[in-house]
């Protein structure tokens, strides 16, 4: 049996929950951890989200960077106290659980639900309460997380203790707080955030077009997905502008609204209201439900959907009444949500830290740089980029280049090098234009870059593939041979325009903090709908022709000895980027590809390349691509092979201080979804002896996979 692990603090919940409730996790234990409480995190499935799914990204975000340890099946942990996050992640616990000793246990009530939608009994509640008792040995006292969950829970009081106190959320506000020295914009923007479901917006067009107005002078932003609203109006008006989920950080986007006004289906009764919290803290005056007031107070304006535009219009021609509100709700989530208030109650559960307890340093803000995207034609890198690129080294800052693997080289190594790979010129047209929409989308978004500036020589391609790939919260220009250009508002804009030859120019393409509008073409509803039914078709029709596939192969390879067919397959592969052997053999395309991550800094790849190379020529048994270094793409490329290229962990970390792993993973995921390889082998250390290359080659050569024949021992 393994030694037992010590923790102050515990927290079972279920790990994949997206948005507010793993948010209101995070939060928590970045607070505990930043005083010095040693914090467990153990996943415990929820019956109410079914399926395999990854943990919550913000919450992998955490384990990542070491605030808190995991607990996994197997694990002894003794806990002074375990916070279960939602009782249901006790109701049915999964067979293989962590083994649980805790001092006090603590289950708080996040969800409230509508009488006629209520599955929970009396019993209900006294089996997870007898579940944590006989798992843990504490009796675990509730708490609800506001007012309207307190009210949902009175039924239960006499199965189970409950604390005084509300186990309200808790948000870091410094991380959120805009500056406000006068409105957004020379009209009135009204905005929220958050996922898109129909229990999120209001059920009828009266109301939401109330909350939400279709016609100037109001404009309304909205962050995350649109397709409730667009199911109820038929389409989106044409003074809404939405963001996608995900294209910008929320304290960011809430900056650029000045009414965060958030109403929802009369069905739902919000258990907290996060939404509204995240609001507060940026100074976007809250304007929500009269039944959350007795939890926010004076802090936010309540009414009906109707209500709305009178209280907009109000506080909109008054600037300093406005900028009072806007101060006493950043002063509210202060006050009442801080982190703080979350310390102070885990201090009365548990008193102080223990000595054991270490507290790793906070993760720092990143710095967001300069990306420069060459989409230029050529065989070399054109006066005009090398221009760009000594401009952008000039300002400082953070700085990358993506560009076409074959013009790398002649950087100079003066910013790291992002590549498109060489045989992406064997790829028709569409395919190629696919890859690099999907391959800049994944730049900017793991960059994360405040300005992106993309050199274009004029050609149609570059055209296409620029409407609707870039957005986001990125400053963009655009640099072509327009003529000359004199931009205003932006220092390095200014000095690229300076060394630009006479017959070219610099724009902006899109504002940075001002989401994109989007079209109000009355069909928009209608081609969602219809994008959405043909993605689904496709879906069916490529199960369908796997199903065949699978039958048919099965009938070839009935005899093994007659027929050496194998089957492999790939989800998602669906660009089939071509993969080169460097070898002899015949239609070597049909030969298994092998994906090698080559991870780390290296001075000289020559050997490793060569042994890779020697062994598909001796076996015939798979066909290597690399994901490796930028240095290794020219000797690999020599050497025949197929290389898309990833930053190493010092050149992220030089440029970003953090978040290479988050990288790593995203660039693994967009070489596998290019390539469709069978096998994929990490070689990080793997090259630097020669039995290291033996080693790994060997594992690539033995990894094959064959469909068993029919009547065939597998």
């Amino acid at each position: 049996m393994t030694a037992a692990r010590s923790f102050d603090v515990l927290v079972a919940a279920d790990c994949r929950v997206p948005g507010d409730s793993s948010t209101s996790v995070v939060e928590e234990i970045r607070a505990q951890v930043r005083a010095g409480y040693r914090t467990g995190l153990a996943h415990l499935p929820s019956p109410a989200l079914s399926g395999h799914r990854p943990f919550a990204p913000q919450i992998r975000q955490l384990v990542d960077r070491g605030e808190a340890e995991l607990v996994l099946p197997g694990d002894q942990a003794q806990a002074r106290l375990l916070v279960a996050r939602n009782p249901a992640v006790f109701a049915q616990p999964p067979a293989e659980l962590p083994g649980l000793v805790a001092d006090q246990a603590v289950v708080v009530v996040n969800t409230v639900l509508p009488a006629a939608r209520r599955t929970a009994t009396h019993d209900d509640v006294r089996r997870v309460q007898r579940t944590i008792t006989h798992l843990t040995g504490a009796t675990a006292s509730w708490s609800p997380t506001g007012p309207a969950a307190r009210t949902a829970l009175a039924p239960y009081a006499k199965d189970v203790p409950l604390l005084e106190e509300d186990w309200e959320n808790v948000i870091a506000t410094s991380e959120w707080q805009a500056k406000r020295d006068g409105f957004v914009s020379d009209r009135p923007v009204i905005g929220r955030h958050g996922r898109d479901h129909w229990s999120k917006w209001p059920r009828s067009k009266r109301d939401l077009t109330a909350a939400y107005p279709s016609e100037p002078p109001y404009v309304v932003r909205v962050l995350g997905g649109t397709g409730t609203p667009e199911r109820i109006l038929g389409r989106l008006p044409a003074n809404w502008q939405r963001s996608a989920a995900g294209s910008m950080p929320a304290p960011e986007f809430l900056a650029t609204i000045d009414f965060l006004v958030y109403f929802h289906h009369p069905r739902v009764v919000e258990s907290f209201g996060r939404i509204v919290l995240e609001g507060l803290a940026a100074g976007a005056v809250p304007i929500v439900p009269r039944y959350m007031q007795p939890l926010f107070g004076d802090a936010c304006l309540y009414g009906e959907p109707a209500d709305v535009l009178r209280l907009v219009d109000d506080l909109y021609g008054n600037w300093e009444a406005y900028a009072a509100r806007s101060q006493a709700a950043v002063e509210t989530a202060q006050r009442r949500f801080g982190p703080h208030r979350h310390i102070e109650r885990i201090s009365r559960l548990i008193g102080s830290p223990s000595t054991a307890a270490v507290s790793p340093a906070p993760p720092q803000p990143r710095e967001h740089g300069t990306l420069i995207i060459d989409l230029t034609r050529g065989q070399h890198l054109s006066d005009v980029v090398s221009s760009v690129v000594r401009a952008a080294v000039n300002e400082g800052g953070p700085r990358v280049a993506a560009l076409p693997a074959a013009r790398a080289a002649d950087l100079d190594g003066r910013v790291p090098a992002e590549t498109f790979p060489r045989v992406l010129d064997e790829l028709p047209v569409a395919d190629r234009r696919k890859y690099l929409q999907r391959r800049i989308e994944g730049l900017v978004r793991t960059h994360q870059p405040s300005r992106v500036l993309v050199v274009d020589d004029g050609h149609s391609t570059a055209r296409e593939l620029l409407t609707g790939t870039l957005g986001g919260d990125a400053d963009i220009w655009h640099i072509q041979p327009v003529g000359p250009s004199a931009p205003v508002g932006d220092v390095l804009a200014e000095h690229v325009a300076a060394v630009l030859p006479r017959d070219w120019g610099i724009t902006r393409m899109a504002p940075r903090s001002t989401p994109a509008a989007v079209g109000a073409a009355p069909s928009a509803g209608r081609e969602d709908l219809l994008a959405r039914l043909g993605r689904s078709l496709r879906r069916r029709a490529q199960g369908l022709i796997s199903r065949m596939r699978r039958w048919l192969v099965g009938r070839l390879t009935a005899g093994p000895a007659r027929s050496q067919l194998m089957l492999f397959e790939v989800d998602e592969a669906d660009l089939a980027l071509p993969v080169r052997t460097g070898s002899t053999h015949q239609a070597p395309s049909l030969l298994p590809a092998t994906l090698i991550v080559v991870t780390g800094d290296y001075g000289d790849p020559h050997r490793a390349v060569r042994a890779i190379t020697e062994r598909q020529q001796m076996t015939g048994s798979f066909r290597a691509a690399l994901l490796a270094p930028p240095e290794w793409e020219p000797v690999a490329a020599a050497a025949g092979l197929t290389v898309e290229t990833v930053l190493p962990e010092s050149t992220w970390t030089a440029l970003y201080g953090s978040g290479w792993q988050g990288y790593l993973r995203a660039r693994i995921a967009e070489a596998c979804r290019a390539i469709g390889p069978a096998t994929v082998v990490h070689t990080e250390g793997a090259f630097n002896r020669p039995d290291d290359v033996a080693i790994s080659l060997d594992i690539i050569e033995s990894a094959r996979v064959r469909r068993p024949a029919a009547g065939e021992a597998p």
